[in-house]
């Protein structure tokens, strides 16, 4: 939507998507429709104030600079989801109404943190289950992203060898057929 355009803006739009994806897959199916929401939580310019509490600006900036590829943004959520259940903890430990200590947490730090909570142990969890680490999960991510990029690299390459003197080829062979039914159009009637 709004965000995918604000992307292509800015030149990211493709890795966002792709960001977004990877964190869907990673999330596993109860939370995978949370991904687009959970990369707009934390670069939406509304909830700066509350990203960076969680000590996650540097983690934002460097998913906008880099392009959002799927490893700046998984280390994002789990860096912020992480720094939230930190500070959630601080506010319900010895809480007589833990759910009432949640909810200031929530007025202060934002609803959003709550779901990168929830996010950054559904994220953990299924990539410990499929890959045994988040890490191991990142990089298997990174080296996808590399073939895509090497793919669309060569098949770019491709192209341009290929496909471009056989166009350019056409076109020529098409003028000069243009050129000499002008030139005999005379003798045929």
């Amino acid at each position: 939507g709004d965000d995918l355009t604000k992307f292509a803006a800015l030149g990211i739009g493709a890795d966002m998507q792709q960001a977004t994806a990877a964190l869907a897959a990673g999330l596993g199916p109860e939370m995978a429709q949370l991904a687009p929401d959970i990369v707009k939580a934390m670069t939406a310019g509304s909830n700066m104030v509350q990203m960076a509490m969680l000590d996650g600006g540097d983690h934002v900036r460097a998913m906008l600079e880099k392009g959002g590829g799927p490893e700046d943004t998984i280390n994002a959520l789990m860096h912020m989801g992480d720094r939230a259940k930190e500070i959630a903890a601080q506010y319900t430990e010895g809480a007589a109404h833990s759910a009432f200590a949640l909810d200031q947490f929530s007025k202060v730090h934002g609803k959003d943190a709550i779901i990168l909570m929830r996010a950054a142990d559904a994220f953990r969890e299924n990539a410990k289950r499929q890959y045994g680490s988040v890490e191991a999960y990142t990089a298997a991510l990174v080296k996808e992203k590399e073939i895509n990029d090497k793919f669309t690299h060569t098949w770019e390459n491709f192209k341009n060898k290929i496909f471009e003197p056989m166009r350019l080829a056409m076109m020529t062979v098409a003028t000069i057929f243009m050129d000499l039914m002008v030139a005999i159009e005379p003798f045929l009637g």
